[in-house]
């Protein structure tokens, strides 16, 4: 009765276990005849989870999550899977892939093209959905770019799982293992936790942390506690501190790509405005509206605003200084200044060996094709600099550098360290950095390299109430690694992440890096100037915020 090749079978009996996703949803497929056996409880056939003809390894292993045995009898029983929303938790290696996102210009070499693949692997989504991450409801707390590391990035999707299993298995151990077995040593998915519905990895994520790794070289640093070695550091968290708070931080991006596009300047657009559209347009295809005003070191959404740290009342500071008429001096358009900090260093055949002077200007009036948006105003909530320690049993002294805000413009991060090494040596004035904070100031700033950017965590806003607090009682008042999911990106940091910056220091990237820095010069007369200028702003500015608070004080107390 049951020869031949293959035949045709339906869903019937609520114990039949189909092989193949397509079947979990009610379809049918050709099996070979050794993939079943007739169940004598109800005669019915069950499909063993092995291959069947046309059969791919995902189909199997989602077999095998589809069956559960049944405690009356060795009957295997259908589990009840269903589509739920989880976050993922995942670290990885950035130098191995070209960043996050899948690029669809691209196709493979990011951590979602190989975290999809395992997904697939481990029977996690429909074959239908492969592919089409919209379709699943993926989105990403922070969207990391090429060479950049991460300890706990999440990723929230529609899963094919087990609802009840998350009630003994909060952090998604056993699902967090079935994906790890697909997916290279660079990337380790660290937790799989429920989630609501409503749940958006972008717009959820209040605050991101990044770490980012200094070779005690690269600071002058001997590490012997000796008196330089504390100034360069006192130098090094000074100019930190600079950055606390908002700040309009448009010398630390490419501002042209955060600014607001109007009906003219989209017609006159240019070739990096038009690429930067692009990626933008392939972005909002996976990422939610909510998503695409916000962006963690990534590339932003042309002609889009940040929602989470625009701060119109500081632009408008800006303008009523400017328009006030009390800035003296000489200015002009800026965008003539060639920030070739912002392409990425690749080795010359020679370490350069003339100077680099410093490229800066000030605009005395606004100028309608520069102006700022207020997309480029972020807050830093804080920024620290440790001691300098070894990462590993005899590897090299590092400063590691924490900065927390809640969102980064592309570059800002690596702009803001490599300001800040910049001062600690020596090579660039205090004075400067502190200048190009202010908004009419057009500066460019050293580049620090990409390969020791971490993004360290994220912190979530609170769960909605459901009145049943159903989410709550598996995944807490708010999304957060947990005990589990801890102890496994520690042990990726020491064993994985650690290991692969230790031979990042070794680059030739470094040595051309500190060539460079050494080769900054900048002319006394007219530096001077320009930090007059910025003094005199800044006095101006914290007069009107005084003005603006004063006022605020008076209002309330009517």
């Amino acid at each position: 009765m049951f020869t031949g090749v293959s035949m045709w079978i339906t869903r019937g009996c609520p114990r039949v276990v189909l092989c193949g996703r397509g079947n979990a949803l009610g379809a049918t497929r050709p099996i070979s005849s050794d993939s079943y056996k007739r169940c004598e409880a109800c005669m019915a056939i069950h499909v063993q989870p092995t291959m069947a003809v046309g059969e791919r390894p995902a189909d199997v292993a989602r077999s095998a999550r589809l069956t559960s045995t049944d405690p009356q009898n060795a009957c295997p029983q259908q589990a009840r899977l269903a589509k739920r929303k989880v976050a993922i938790f995942v670290a990885y290696v950035g130098s191995a892939f070209r960043g996050l996102q899948i690029q669809r210009d691209q196709p493979g070499g990011t951590v979602e093209d190989v975290l999809q693949a395992a997904l697939d692997a481990a029977g996690c989504i429909l074959p239908s959905n492969f592919g089409n991450l919209q379709k699943i409801g993926w989105s990403r707390s922070s969207r990391t770019d090429k060479g950049v590391h991460a300890l706990a990035n999440v990723v929230a999707m529609k899963l094919e799982c087990d609802p009840e299993s998350f009630k003994a298995d909060p952090e998604g151990s056993q699902l967090a293992s079935d994906m790890n077995q697909h997916l290279p040593a660079e990337v380790q998915v660290l937790s799989v936790q429920r989630v609501n519905s409503g749940f958006n990895a972008r717009s959820y994520c209040n605050t991101r942390t990044y770490h980012y790794y200094l070779p005690a070289s690269i600071l002058g640093l001997a590490v012997d506690g000796s008196p330089e070695d504390k100034a360069r550091m006192g130098l090094l968290r000074q100019c930190c501190s600079l950055f606390q708070g908002r700040h309009p931080f448009h010398n630390y991006t490419k501002r042209r790509l955060y600014r607001i596009r109007t009906t003219d300047t989209a017609r006159g657009a240019s070739s990096d405005m038009q690429q930067a559209a692009q990626k933008a347009a392939e972005s909002n295809a996976s990422d939610s509206p909510a998503e695409q005003n916000t962006h963690s070191e990534a590339r932003p959404s042309a002609g889009t605003t940040d929602e989470s740290s625009s701060d119109s009342s500081s632009l408008q500071e800006w303008e009523t200084v400017a328009q006030d008429q009390s800035i003296s001096g000489t200015g002009g358009a800026s965008d003539h200044l060639q920030n070739t900090q912002d392409t990425e260093p690749t080795m010359q055949p020679a370490l350069r060996s003339t100077p680099r002077p410093l490229q800066y200007s000030w605009l005395d009036e606004m100028d309608p094709t520069d102006r700022l948006a207020p997309a480029h105003y972020r807050y830093i909530n804080c920024i620290s600099a440790d001691d300098p320690i070894p990462m590993g049993q005899g590897a090299t002294s590092a400063v590691k550098v924490s900065i927390t805000g809640s969102s980064f413009m592309l570059y800002q991060i690596r702009h803001m360290l490599g300001a800040a090494v910049a001062v600690a040596r020596g090579d660039l004035p205090l004075d400067f950095v502190s200048a190009s904070l202010c908004a009419p100031a057009r500066a460019v700033l050293p580049l620090a390299p990409a390969q020791v950017l971490v993004l360290a965590g994220n912190a979530f806003q609170p769960f909605p109430s459901d009145g049943l607090g159903v989410i709550q009682s598996m995944s807490g008042s708010h999304l957060q690694l947990g005990a589990q999911g801890q102890a496994a990106r520690d042990s990726f940091a020491q064993q994985v992440l650690h290991p692969a910056i230790e031979d990042l220091f070794k680059h030739d990237v470094w040595a051309q890096w500190d060539n460079d820095l050494k080769l900054t010069t900048w002319q006394d007369n007219e530096f001077s100037t320009y930090i007059q200028k910025a003094e005199h702003w800044q006095v101006q500015r914290a007069a009107v915020a005084s003005a603006k608070q004063e006022q605020l004080n008076t209002a309330a107390l009517q």
